[in-house]
């Protein structure tokens, strides 16, 4: 087989496997979707967002695709803030329902928070959170230069716009390689800091990457967080406080494999 032959060869190929893939995770999507409409289920999806914007990195999600996410949320699912969810783990109840349970996250702290993401919540009248690296210099240890960084004025507009804003940490350390010292010391400052833009004291955190050492859970209680979350899938009654999971959201994620990914979860 000749070079042109063979790369078109190896292009039909990964098509056709990635309509596969895609296919496949819609049927079972699917079928999640039709035991919940029988069944119900008490657990909830918490979103990952990081950037929304049209730049090619893959955790940028654009602005169009967002709002069809929001649109379909509208339509088909509830949407609670990380206050409501820390209420329903608290209490260890999570009502039953033939709809899908979302919060929506933000990880790591760009520009477009502002400028796409904000506008879009407030149309649809969505809580959402947003989980700042407050080094303000680079918000994630995966940076993409097409993609500009929030600033500290931006977070004190999204916490003025309603929105809640949890800690990142304060360099995007991996949270499962620090000892116990490194993490107080990354928590403290980014509390403090964030504490001192918004007026309001920090109650969430989402690990960098998802990694975490549950031995550090004791310690993020006494520094006052409710939630940490980390890891993949949904959260039910059984959910440790400090390593909730949620599912991240990429790309390539239309309306179809967006709502599919929700269902597969729950």
């Amino acid at each position: 087989m000749d070079e042109p032959s063979l790369h078109l060869s190896t292009g039909r190929a990964r098509y056709d496997n990635n309509l596969m893939k895609r296919t496949v995770k819609i049927l079972l999507g699917l079928i999640a979707r039709a035991r919940i409409a029988i069944f119900g289920t008490r657990r909830v999806v918490v979103l990952a967002y990081h950037s929304i914007g049209d730049d090619p990195w893959v955790h940028a999600v654009s602005p169009r695709t967002f709002e069809q996410h929001l649109a379909w949320l509208a339509k088909n699912a509830t949407v609670i803030a990380l206050e409501e969810l820390d209420r329903m783990t608290e209490k260890r109840a999570f009502p039953k329902s033939k709809k899908p349970t979302v919060a929506i996250t933000f990880d790591d702290g760009y520009a477009d928070w502002v400028e796409q993401a904000s506008p879009l919540l407030k149309r649809f009248r969505m809580p959402a959170s947003f989980f700042v690296t407050t080094s303000f210099a680079s918000v994630t240890s995966d940076p993409h230069p097409g993609v500009p960084i929030i600033t500290p004025s931006q977070v004190r507009t999204l916490s003025v716009d309603g929105f809640e804003i949890g800690t990142h940490g304060q360099t995007h350390k991996n949270f499962h390689l620090m000892d116990e010292q490194e993490v107080q010391e990354e928590c403290e400052a980014s509390m403090h800091m964030l504490a001192e833009l918004t007026g309001k004291p920090v109650r969430f955190l989402t690990y960098p990457k998802g990694r975490y050492n549950p031995m550090h859970a004791p310690l993020l209680k006494r520094l006052g967080l409710k939630l940490a979350f980390g890891g993949h899938g949904s959260v039910g009654t059984e959910t440790p406080r400090f390593a909730a999971p949620r599912v991240p959201v990429l790309k390539p994620m239309d309306r179809a494999l967006f709502a599919s990914s929700i269902y597969r979860a729950l």
